[in-house]
């Protein structure tokens, strides 16, 4: 028997700016389908991984089989939030997912299929029924075979929240905790322009649960290495500025991690620092990684849009958060994205482009 589903226009939902047509249209394929898979982009962070959780206890809940495989494991830091574990590499289930055969595919916090790393190839060539769930700008090669995409949402937790909300059933902390992770990091614990009073209204609901905010808190942020906390350190006295201070730079090598003893993942985060500094309104870190390419991370204070600087260097992202992949060396992906960067503020601010002598001679 099916389930008797609550359609949208029921008052616990906080209402999302998509069409009830598309919800409707969800809320039906996850009624009518029985095996789910879910996956997400390489290196997830807090949003994709919270968001897969939530839909997979959901899943479970109403009686749905569900596997949660990933390009890559689990990173340490949000172990917390998986104790049993449920989520697998692609290496680790790839003989298995072909006996599963899932009749549904969710791809959640990201439209294109360019960035599953190890899952592209298998999600292209099942006969799975594909559901995307993001809030990213659409980036023009999306191949779902269902779209709910809400750029104006704060994560893609938020969208998850509406889909659990639509069904009648208890919230419970299972489900509030990996949601209100999806939301505390992708609005930057709430200080990012896009916490917004509907994020507010579902996070209080969530910690009405009893989930607690500063356990959260201390898990996601209060558990940096001394390794890590040094490579902080050697950052910031590297730190370099132009445009009147409102736009800065990190940079860091492979050797340098190495250095220190710090991992590609430990690097996470250290974008944001420098938007404390009062002048600061644009922030690149660039961050050389495997193959011969530069991972180039972009944040806005909140005045600058970055996506627009990341669009012009092949990335994609948010307004205020972006990031973009660069072929070659440091120096050559500095010489590249610094006066784009500044170049593009200086439009976007009313600004004289007053960078250093080296940039202007290379751009």
């Amino acid at each position: 028997m099916q389930t008797q589903i609550q359609f949208p226009h029921s008052p616990r939902v906080i209402e999302s700016g998509l069409p009830h047509g598309l919800w409707n249209r969800l809320i039906h394929v996850v009624d009518a389908h029985c095996r789910f898979l879910l996956t997400t982009h390489i290196k997830p962070d807090g949003d994709g991984i919270g968001s897969q959780l939530a839909i997979a206890y959901f899943l479970e809940k109403i009686g749905k089989q569900v596997w949660i495989v990933n390009d890559s494991p689990l990173h340490s830091a949000y172990h917390f939030l998986d104790p049993l574990r449920l989520i697998k590499s692609f290496d680790e289930l790839k003989p298995a997912l072909e006996r599963y055969s899932p009749e549904v595919i969710f791809i959640v916090d990201i439209a294109s299929t360019s960035r599953l790393g190890g899952m592209e190839g298998y999600v292209l060539g099942s006969d799975a029924l594909t559901i995307c769930l993001d809030h990213h700008h659409p980036s023009g090669d999306e191949v779902s075979d269902l779209s709910l995409i809400d750029t104006e949402a704060s994560a893609t937790g938020e969208l998850v929240y509406q889909l659990v909300r639509r069904w009648p059933m208890e919230l419970t902390q299972e489900l509030a905790l990996p949601l209100y992770v999806s939301l505390l990091t992708d609005t930057g614990c709430f200080s990012h322009t896009n916490s917004s009073p509907r994020v507010h209204r579902i996070a209080a609901e969530l910690l009405e649960t009893g989930i607690s905010h500063s356990e959260i808190y201390r898990n996601l942020f209060q558990r940096s290495s001394l390794a890590r906390y040094r490579m902080a350190a050697h950052l910031m006295l590297s730190l370099e500025m132009s445009e009147e201070g409102k736009l800065a730079w990190l940079q860091v090598s492979r050797e340098e991690m190495a250095r220190f003893g710090v991992t590609a993942d430990e690097m996470a985060c250290f974008s944001e620092t420098p938007r404390e500094l009062e002048s600061v309104e644009v922030v690149l870190f660039f961050q050389e990684i495997e193959g011969g390419e530069v991972k180039l991370s972009l944040r806005s204070k909140g005045r600058a849009n970055v996506l627009e600087i990341a669009k012009k260097l092949h990335g994609g992202g948010h307004q205020h958060a972006a990031g973009a992949k660069l072929r070659g060396s440091l120096g050559d992906a500095l010489r590249r994205a610094v006066p784009v960067a500044a170049a593009m503020l200086s439009v976007q601010m009313d600004l004289p482009v007053t960078l250093p002598a080296i940039f202007r001679r290379s751009s």
